[in-house]
């Protein structure tokens, strides 16, 4: 599965301090065992299976018909307060240029003439439906629409007629007739929602702040008068930066008599009433909890057995009495989840709905779950009253009880043959994926520096901080060209001093594979903010940078980092971890004056891209090295690029390329110590045995076949030739097709990497060897590549975004990389029949 689309982030949790939350709770849930039940803190246990049940619990949400269809029209799901904006005819449009469909029209177009043109085509489509609607709700968007247009409609459509034309001139028919489609679904859903009010509110959202995030259940969802249709979202979006949860609904923090919500301080006895308004939203912030925070779960799972014993004054450790709770009482007591603003439909993982909501959808609508959920919807035969009014806090009329035992059953995590959580980086930190911004809006982490200094220490049982430990900042990587940046103050506050101090670690982009040199940008440190990037990076100006940092790294990946800061001394080290460290043993390290830059004030990490997106995740910050992200390879080698080599200018970095060179690691140098060689692989190549090994140890070494079984997603009617089968951006059409890996079945990367090996087909490609191999003359001829294998290089070039209008078709270095269109031969055990064009 490829990474997960983007989103957004508006760090709705800028003002939590989650560690301080976690210490605090802890505190309170101390205090009611020791005095109230009188059991002795240190003989509290929490079972494993109870941690693992957390850790695997994912968010639910519960909508309507009509919601579910906006859903769809849109693209994402949406929170009540971006529903409120979509009264505002600029923000529809707005909200339509960005819409998938148009950027999926838009791609490898490219121009700012052609963005203008759409996005002025959008608007009138926009003002047109606006125009069209008579009802009261919209007597007001219609004088906003003629403020800012004095067109007559008449006048509307002869302008939608005259940019349609020219459209006509850059884009395909078929290509304007999407956009246009997707605009007037777009504000057809909107106006819709605007009028009917979608969604349960409460007259405080706005003050919670709940208003903000779309609502969810984290584990199974009773509240069945939310809708009849369920939205499981993927795990990983409860480490989205934007994401918290609390062990209640934020209603019962809030006292109003005219609700039958019961209080927090009703349902959970150690929290006490703290008697105002303002101090019960106090209380409901330092409730909340963040799964990529280190210790989340055992506050949940000890709050979870104080609830279970509730009513017999104990501590309930059975998981079986737990999860009967569970399903026993109202969606308002289980955990509610509040999740990012807008959540692309990428991060859905299931979709439940009983036979007769589906029927009751537009065709449309039925089609579109049909093509977008392909194997991830469940139609189930369940027939419910659609005429009932469901009221909140209502237990299921007879119609739904089964449909509602069957959704829980489902959303109910599956322990069996499970591993526990073994690992450090499987379970927390942030986990996003990063637009393209030109390292514009940096975006930060939920963990600050000394909020994990604190809990470091409170683990280890010290009263006090020391800021002078050493810090490690480890982050999984899928892209390249970004920023890891740390400062002393949050770079989106108001209140930003003059000198805002920066430590930014640059990933540079990978290197061309096709190459016959091999040329990569500097990966640096430096203690620069983005916008001086390009101008440092040209001058060669930084404090520590290197030309071979990825070499030998598997970049169809997520790639392993870890930036070690040391305080005390200044120093700073980057460095791969895991697998990638096999690879390349090369460490950027330098060290920086208190003068230069002062590292204990170092306080808060961004993340931000540079060209391209950038999918992150496990973003973590400890205090100890974490042993999973060590690399097996000999201690003893390794290429350090310290100060002494830094590179100040172009000719000094090319002059110092030779050294560089017989430092690389993909000689005998490397010793892989976790490798066992015996007599019955002692013929098999090195790159034959390490792939075993890799294979074995992600749980592939059983399988006789990486291929998709059966039953998993066809070949993509486009094959080698799709434009979208290498996006970051368009996991919907990667989630319904496969696509043939442009290494067939020499490609290394199946072995590592178990998303790959799902996304791509690996058949054997039955060619003979090119007799001149790296030497052809024919190796930018696309047929011919796909008829005679040549050592190193794909079968199959990698299609250019322009395709038959690119301006680079005859240089070289870009043909024997990219395809454009041309016939080849078609990839083994293909859909394709004949040549594929």
């Amino acid at each position: 599965m490829p990474p997960l689309g983007v989103a957004r982030c508006f760090n709705l949790n800028k003002a939590i301090n989650f560690i301080q939350n976690q210490n605090e709770m802890k505190d309170y849930l101390q205090e009611y065992i020791e005095k109230k039940l009188k059991k002795k803190w240190s003989h509290i246990e929490i079972p494993p299976e109870l941690l693992q049940w957390v850790n695997k619990l994912k968010p639910a949400h519960r909508c309507n018909s009509a919601i579910f269809e906006s859903i769809l029209v849109h693209g994402q799901v949406m929170s009540l307060a971006h529903m409120d904006r979509l009264r505002d005819v600029r923000f529809v449009a707005h909200t339509v240029e960005q819409h998938a469909r148009v950027r999926n029209v838009l791609t490898g177009k490219g121009g700012a003439a052609i963005e203008r043109l759409v996005r002025e085509f959008i608007d009138v489509v926009v003002e047109i439906e606006f125009s069209k609607e008579t009802d009261e709700t919209t007597k007001e968007t219609k004088s906003e629409l003629k403020s800012r247009s004095s067109e007559s409609p008449p006048n509307l459509e002869y302008m939608l007629q005259r940019k349609k034309s020219d459209l006509k001139l850059l884009l395909s028919s078929t290509e304007v007739e999407e956009i246009l489609n997707c605009a007037q679904q777009v504000a057809k859903a909107s106006i819709s929602l605007h009028s009917k009010k979608a969604g349960l509110r409460f007259a405080r959202d706005v003050e919670l702040g709940t208003n903000q995030h779309v609502f969810g259940i984290l584990g199974p969802h009773t509240g069945h008068y939310y809708g009849d249709i369920v939205i499981v979202f993927k795990r990983e979006l409860m480490l989205h930066p934007d994401t918290n949860f609390t062990m209640h609904a934020a209603t019962t923090y809030v006292i109003n008599q005219k609700t039958p919500v019961p209080t927090v301080y009703s349902l959970s006895p150690w929290y006490k009433d703290p008697g105002t308004p303002e101090e019960h939203l106090k209380l409901f912030h330092s409730s909340k909890l963040h799964c990529s925070t280190p210790g989340y779960d055992e506050v949940t799972a000890l709050q979870l057995m104080a609830l279970t014993g509730l009513q017999k004054n104990t501590i309930d450790r059975d998981l079986n009495n737990v999860m009967r709770r569970w399903v026993a009482i109202d969606s308002h007591r289980l955990i509610e989840a509040h999740l990012p603003q807008l959540i692309p439909l990428s991060y859905i993982d299931h979709v439940y709905m009983p036979k007769n909501v589906f029927a009751s959808l537009t065709p449309n609508a039925q089609a579109q779950v049909k093509e977008i959920f392909p194997y991830s919807h469940k139609i189930t035969r369940d027939i419910v009253d659609l005429n009932i009014e469901m009221m909140a806090f209502s237990k299921p009329d007879p119609s739904r009880v089964k449909y509602q035992e069957y959704i829980i059953e489902q959303l109910q995590p599956d322990l069996r043959n499970e591993a526990v959580y073994s690992s450090f980086l499987n379970t927390f930190g942030t986990t996003i994926t990063v637009p393209a911004t030109n390292f514009e809006s940096p975006l930060a982490i939920t963990m600050t520096i000394s909020q994990s200094y604190d809990q470091y220490h409170a683990r280890k049982g010290s009263t006090t901080s020391n800021p002078g430990n050493s810090v490690y900042i480890y982050f999984e990587a899928m892209g390249s060209d970004f920023m890891l940046l740390l400062t002393d103050q949050q770079t989106d506050s108001s209140n930003l001093k003059e000198t805002v101090n920066y430590l930014n670690c640059y990933i540079a982009p990978f290197p061309s594979t096709d190459d016959p040199e091999y040329h990569e940008i500097p990966s640096y440190i430096n203690n620069t903010p983005p916008s001086v990037h390009e101008v440092y990076l040209t001058r060669r100006r930084f404090k520590i940078g290197s030309n071979m940092f990825h070499k030998g790294c598997n970049w169809d990946d997520y790639i392993l980092y870890c930036l070690k800061l040391e305080p005390r001394s200044g120093r700073v080290s980057l460095l791969h971890g895991g697998e990638s460290g096999i690879y390349n043993s090369t460490i950027l390290e330098c060290t920086f004056t208190v003068q230069e830059l002062n590292l204990t004030e170092l306080e808060y990490v961004h993340l931000c891209a540079g060209s391209q997106a950038v999918s992150f995740r496990n973003v973590i910050i400890t205090h100890e090295p974490i042993t999973d992200a060590r690399p097996s390879f000999d201690k003893q080698y390794r290429s350090n690029i310290s100060e002494s080599t830094t590179t100040e200018t172009s000719d000094r970095m090319n002059a110092k390329k030779h050294d560089h060179d017989r430092q690389s690691h993909h000689g005998d140098e490397v010793r892989l110590e976790s490798v066992e060689l015996t007599e019955e692989n002692e013929e098999k190549s090195v790159l034959d045995r390490v792939g075993e090994w890799v294979k074995n140890k992600i749980g592939l070494g059983n399988k006789s076949d990486s291929q998709p079984s059966e039953n998993g997603p066809p070949e993509c009617p486009q094959s080698t030739n799709c434009l979208l089968q290498h996006s970051l951006e368009n996991d919907q059409h990667n989630q319904k097709y496969i696509h043939p890996c442009p290494y067939s079945e020499l490609c290394t990367t199946q072995y590592r990497n178990a998303k790959h090996a799902q996304q791509f087909t690996h058949y054997k490609h039955n060619v003979q060897q090119c007799h001149h191999d790296r030497k052809c003359s024919l190796l930018h001829d696309p047929m011919h590549r796909s008829s005679y294998r040549h050592a190193g290089k794909p079968d199959y070039l990698y299609p250019c975004k322009y395709q038959e209008k690119c301006r680079d078709q005859t240089k070289p270095e870009h043909t024997i990389k990219y395809s454009h269109g041309e016939k080849v031969r078609p990839p083994p055990r293909s859909i394709a029949g004949k040549f594929s064009a």
